[in-house]
């Protein structure tokens, strides 16, 4: 009898998303606006009496928006073909890493956005993390230290510049989620529980913490 996360392909086909170029070069023209923008309330918020205010946003903003533009801008110029996959085994991102995230090494996963930016995080096992961390790309690794300093602590599976939406990469992982916890309450199925670990929280961004849905 096979199990069923591998039976899931029947029911649902996994999430493979590919590059975007005309959406990429929409996302890095509003990313290099919203930097000018940041940049003119830092300027004009030097000199005056509560400019500190108007500094501190506009400086968040110079950051954040300024680290995607150049995220995208080496997008637009190096990826090709199918980026993300979601599917049975879990979340690979090769903008991330060159590994898949199995279901099993997935804490929790959420959307999150700012600004036009939209993306799912992924919060990691620790004992997965310290697994999976090797297999991270360069410009993750760099990109990653600046989104903590953000407040992001976690995996960015970004769905800007793809052929897909936020909504759906999110539904997508809430199906094969519930699949893999199946699994593994299913020995007779012929799968095997990996250590003790439960499956993810996948927050779809429309419930209170309290209505979050264990999957």
């Amino acid at each position: 009898m096979t199990s069923l996360a591998h039976r899931m392909p029947q029911l649902a086909a996994p999430l493979q998303a590919r590059g975007s170029p005309g959406k990429l070069t929409l996302a890095l023209a509003g990313s290099l606006a919203f930097t000018a923008i940041g940049t003119v309330l830092v300027v004009q918020g030097f000199g005056r009496s509560a400019g500190f205010v108007q500094i501190s946003v506009g400086s968040v903003g110079v950051l954040f928006f300024g680290l995607c533009a150049i995220l995208i801008g080496w997008r637009l110029l190096s990826e090709r073909g199918v980026l993300v996959t979601i599917g049975p085994q879990g979340i690979r991102d090769l903008r991330v890493s060159t590994t898949t995230f199995p279901w099993q090494a997935i804490q929790r996963a959420y959307p999150w956005s700012f600004g036009r930016q939209q993306m799912m995080i992924l919060t990691l096992r620790p004992e997965m993390e310290e697994v999976l961390a090797p297999h991270y790309t360069r410009i993750y690794r760099w990109s990653r230290q600046a989104n903590r300093r953000l407040g992001i602590d976690g995996i960015c599976v970004t769905a800007a510049g793809l052929d897909t939406d936020l909504a759906t990469m999110v539904d997508t992982a809430m199906l094969f989620a519930r699949a893999a916890q199946f699994e593994e309450r299913d020995p007779a199925g012929g799968s095997v529980a990996v250590g003790q670990l439960s499956s993810p929280v996948i927050d779809n961004g429309q419930a209170e913490d309290d209505d979050r849905q264990a999957i």
